[in-house]
């Protein structure tokens, strides 16, 4: 379970030896300050000298100015590991849920899966910084802690051995529901916080068809579950928290009452008395460590749990073989469904070779969208193959046929929100003068460097606040640029102008002969333009 996220922690190694070391000395010093103390109040009240005093109190001051300057080092270094692990740790999921197979993903609302990472791996990284690695400096100072108090009064110590198995008791007693709790509270918040993000999203809907009470009915019914969890989580945490604090009370009484009739007997000093105090609630502090570290390590299990699931997703199928380049595309028998009841595509058999503009067509619910994802390979075929130069596409290195030899838009493709310039670019260290370059040497400036549009005034705006048909035309440009020997177009002119499209159909019959196009669309333009047609609602 843990090997994975060693494995990413470990990356920073020096840091968390550092830490460690820091942890040590100041749990060394933190032992030895009380004594120190003690032995200070014996001799305030023996006869030494002055002198003696101050240096003895210098000596205090100085070891502890020493444990906060180590105190301060240990909470920045800390506090940026666990920033950069977290951040690490987040990615290596996001990039792991970026190729499970692609089904697989559409079962999980984006959001919910964004937070539940989030929450996971920060849950996951905090505990190895906060609680494990702790523990081991605490181990070592529980030991000191226990020899000096045992040096210091055996009756006590004995007491304090008699009272440990409750605290052991008491952390059996209630792991399970702690971690039953845990994992229930972390998949309702989850829930509930997809469904006010997707309340976000519906906004216009909401406004539109004025249905503000009945989503807000959805709502509560979302945060009534939430609620309900999250108490039953915090309930069996109040109860652990009670008890331990009651047995606590118990300790102190009897240390308070104990430790009083040997001080009145003078068979310890009040030095000594003051030693012991500090020592029992240092002893108890670390027992709750212990505790502590019980009950965090039950509420990091739900998180690794849901993370262990997250790995277990069935992932992308990917082959071998690397095709450097496209000529043919044969579809052979080629079958889909999403269940046993609902046949999208049977028996599909065409080929695509250059030379040739191809165009779907097909009312809405016949599978065109679906045969795109089939050709670029987010989805299996049930039955039948679709071959890249005679090799199946289960064989083929789908993410280098991706990245090298397919151009490929989306019907209503999504954008993150950033300028038109860096969505062109995607990365690359290019200046604008040079994109314009490209543009005029892909032979594109007709539709780019126009009266009708004009890219250099689009390049610092942000393409999300661009009009549909503006944000089209950016998409258009950049798969239009990328050096692809395959052209998969879902919807391409859907928001543009007529005379846009003309353009576009245009250019794409000059370069027709060294490119595969592939085109799913309505436009009556498009269909007209197009060398061959293919109809699926007669391939069903």
């Amino acid at each position: 379970m843990w090997k994975t996220y060693y494995k990413k922690i470990f990356e920073h190694k020096g840091a968390i030896l550092l830490l460690i070391i820091l942890q040590v000395i100041s749990a060394i010093i933190s032992a030895y300050v009380p004594l120190l103390n003690g032995q200070y109040i014996d001799l305030l009240l023996s006869n030494v000298s002055s002198e003696y005093l101050l240096i003895y109190s210098f000596i205090i001051i100085f070891i502890g100015i020493i444990g906060i300057i180590i105190t301060y080092i240990y909470k920045i270094l800390s506090s940026k590991n666990i920033n950069e692990i977290s951040f690490n740790m987040y990615m290596y999921f996001t990039n792991h849920i970026r190729k499970v197979y692609f089904l697989e993903f559409t079962k999980y609302p984006t959001t919910y899966l964004n937070q539940r990472i989030t929450t996971d791996t920060t849950a996951v990284v905090k505990f190895i910084f906060e609680s494990f690695f702790p523990i081991i400096t605490n181990i070592l100072q529980f030991i000191i802690i226990f020899m000096l108090f045992f040096q210091l009064n055996i009756k006590i110590s004995l007491i304090i051995l008699i009272f440990l198995p409750i605290y052991v008791f008491l952390y059996l007693a209630l792991k399970k529901s702690l971690l039953k709790e845990a994992y229930e509270y972390k998949e309702e918040q989850n829930i509930f916080f997809n469904k006010t993000n997707e309340y976000y999203e519906l906004n216009k809907e909401i406004r539109i068809h004025s249905s503000y009470d009945l989503s807000n009915l959805g709502l509560k019914q979302y945060f009534k579950n939430f609620h309900n969890s999250f108490m039953r989580y915090i309930k069996i945490n109040v109860i652990f928290t009670s008890i331990d604090n009651f047995i606590n009370l118990m300790f102190q009484s009897v240390i308070l009452i104990l430790g009083g009739i040997q001080v009145i007997n003078n068979e310890i000093s009040l030095g000594v008395y003051a030693v012991i105090n500090v020592y029992f609630s240092m002893l108890l502090s670390s027992i709750k460590v212990f505790i502590s570290f019980g009950q965090s390590y039950q509420d990091v299990k739900g998180s690794l749990k849901r993370l262990d699931e997250l790995l277990d997703m069935k992932k992308e199928f990917v082959g071998d073989k690397v095709i450097k380049k496209v000529s043919n595309i044969k579809i052979e028998n080629l079958s889909f469904s999403y269940n046993d009841n609902q046949i999208v595509l049977k028996d599909f058999n065409f080929n695509l070779n250059r030379g040739y503009i191809t165009t779907i067509i097909g009312k809405n619910g016949f599978g065109k969208t679906t045969f795109l994802d089939l050709m670029v390979g987010l989805i299996k075929p049930k039955e039948g193959d679709i071959k890249y130069e005679q090799i199946s596409i289960l064989n083929i290195d789908q993410y280098y046929l991706r990245e090298n030899q397919l151009s490929v838009i989306l019907q209503n493709e999504s954008v993150p929100s950033v300028t038109v310039s860096q969505f062109l670019l995607e990365g690359q260290s290019m200046s604008a003068d040079k994109l314009i370059d490209k543009i005029n040497q892909n032979n594109l400036s007709f539709i780019y460097i126009s009266e009708t549009f004009n890219i250099k005034s689009y390049l610092k705006r942000n393409i999300k606040r661009l009009s549909g048909g503006e944000r089209q035309l950016i998409i258009l440009l950049r798969a239009l640029m990328k050096e692809a020997d395959v052209y998969i177009f879902d919807e391409p002119t859907s928001q543009l102008t007529q005379d846009m499209s003309q353009k576009l159909m245009a250019y794409l019959h000059n370069y027709k002969l060294d490119k595969i196009i592939l085109l799913i669309s309505h436009d009556k333009h498009v269909i007209e333009q197009s060398d061959v047609i293919i109809n699926m609602e007669k391939r069903i």
